[in-house]
């Protein structure tokens, strides 16, 4: 965290982008420093905003292991029986009620845990939330997510130079789902490592 609020850069992410696995430890990294570096881009660059950014980006999947492990590495759409659905969907819920419970983490970030799965079009579960109704952090966490499961199907050279070209490609095929402002935020933040230009 402390790292995160005194660098300028986000070259990093940029490296971890190009090259990353699909291990829960990469994504869960990778989630967090591009949500930070997306925050302070937007100006919502407090110590607090910080923290709770990078704690709730860091541990948005960890409900996944409170799932059968058969579904932890699946993704939501690719599941085609409805009772593992509503099994996957428990992770958001698993995951909430486990930073929930961990003393000294603000109630925040479990909102972040709870709401990563949320769109803006009211289409995301568990609630169903409006993007009026979701927590701003939440969905900056969403599109992160969202943006490194589509790139981390791509092999690592393909997606050298071509990582707003992913982006676009799922804007485009569900445009309504995504908060413009979060779009152009998350496209600076791809385009231009440098936080004293990357400004909005």
């Amino acid at each position: 965290v402390e790292s995160m609020l005194l660098s300028d850069t986000a070259i990093p992410v940029m490296d971890l982008l190009e090259g990353a696995n699909t291990s829960f430890q990469s994504h869960a990294v990778i989630t967090s420093m591009l949500a930070s570096h997306m925050t302070r881009i937007m100006g919502w660059s407090s110590k607090k905003n910080i923290q709770i950014v990078v704690i709730g980006a860091f541990l948005h999947d960890i409900g996944l292991f409170k799932i059968p492990k058969e579904l932890q590495a699946m993704t939501y759409r690719s599941i085609i029986k409805e009772s593992d659905q509503v099994a996957y969907q428990r992770h958001v819920f698993e995951g909430y009620e486990l930073v929930k419970s961990i003393k000294g983490i603000p109630h925040e970030v479990s909102t972040i845990v709870l709401q990563h799965h949320e769109d803006a079009k009211g289409a995301g579960y568990p609630q169903g939330l409006l993007k009026s109704d979701i927590f701003p952090l939440a969905r900056l966490v969403s599109l992160v997510d969202v943006f490194l499961g589509e790139l981390e199907k791509l092999p690592l050279e393909k997606r050298k130079g071509h990582l707003t070209d992913v982006l676009d490609k799922i804007v485009k095929a569900d445009q309504l789902s995504y908060d413009a402002g979060d779009v152009r935020v998350l496209t600076i933040a791809l385009e231009e490592p440098d936080l004293k230009k990357a400004r909005m």
